[in-house]
């Protein structure tokens, strides 16, 4: 069959779906303490829900307000698994900027080291930030299925997806003004284009902002010229030799009305 006689169907692009933060707030409010924490990490520190829950105390670091993502958590098939082995397993990201170093809010950190305190409730062989109740990584299809998707149908909310939680850091960092470097180097994408699909998408809709505006507006003050009141406003030109004798003719009669106004003539 020819390639010429195959159809071609224009896929739609998805609308940009994000969190605001006060969405952010009732759905961390709905789904409780522990998986409220997981949301926040994934809403204002950037991670996959695989990152999220390869997190290990010692990448954390509260005095600094630090987390350090440098491993991830890959779910296999059963029929994928050797026998004996688990089905998750622990990676490194799939590009050397999927390790990186990302800030935590202030007001998070007291937040995440009462999390941490609590985890010595039960079994964490693997160190984990946020382990499940056996102890092993979070299963993201059960957080999905279980504590996203039922609080999210709850808000109203029908077009955000889970992964959403990428594109909701990237358009709080637009809101706060992040330039789109450092934002690509937090989100941890390859590269700057990936970034700017979103950030330019979400920051092309936004009006600017009172700081904005207002360095605009000086900016503007400085470039404005010198114009005096009386000052002539622009004469075109006459473009050629009989625009030029019609232009003559013109200036001509508006002088002689001048001068029989003013008796002259």
């Amino acid at each position: 069959m020819s390639m010429e006689k195959v159809r071609r169907f224009e896929v739609p692009e998805r609308e940009l779906s994000f969190l605001k933060p006060s969405q952010v707030k009732a759905l961390c409010e709905l789904v409780g303490r522990f998986y409220g924490m997981v949301f926040l990490i994934l809403a204002f520190c950037g991670l996959r829900i695989g990152g999220a829950a390869g997190l290990k105390r010692s990448d954390v670091d509260l005095g600094r307000g630090l987390l350090t993502v440098q491993r991830q958590v890959i779910w296999r098939r059963k029929k994928d698994c050797p026998v004996g082995e688990p089905r998750w397993v622990l990676v490194k990201p799939k590009s050397k900027a999927g390790i990186r170093v990302v800030e935590i809010p202030a007001t998070m950190v007291p937040l995440l080291a009462a999390h941490l305190d609590t985890l010595n409730e039960g079994p964490n062989p693997l160190d984990l930030v946020f382990p499940s109740e056996v102890g092993t990584p979070l299963y993201p299809k059960n957080v999905r299925r279980r504590h996203f998707a039922p609080a999210i149908k709850a808000l109203g909310i029908h077009t955000v997806r889970q992964h959403d939680f990428r594109r909701s850091f990237i358009a709080l960092h637009v809101e706060a003004g992040t330039h789109p470097k450092l934002v690509q180097e937090r989100v941890g994408h390859s590269s700057i284009q990936l970034t700017m699909d979103v950030y330019g998408k979400i920051a092309g809709k936004m009006t600017l902002g009172k700081t904005e505006e207002a360095k605009l507006n000086a900016l503007a003050t400085k470039a404005l010229p010198a114009i005096a009141p009386d000052e002539q406003g622009p004469v075109d030109r006459p473009r050629n030799v009989r625009q030029r004798r019609l232009q003559g003719r013109r200036l001509g009669d508006k002088k002689r009305a001048h001068k029989a106004k003013d008796g002259l003539a």
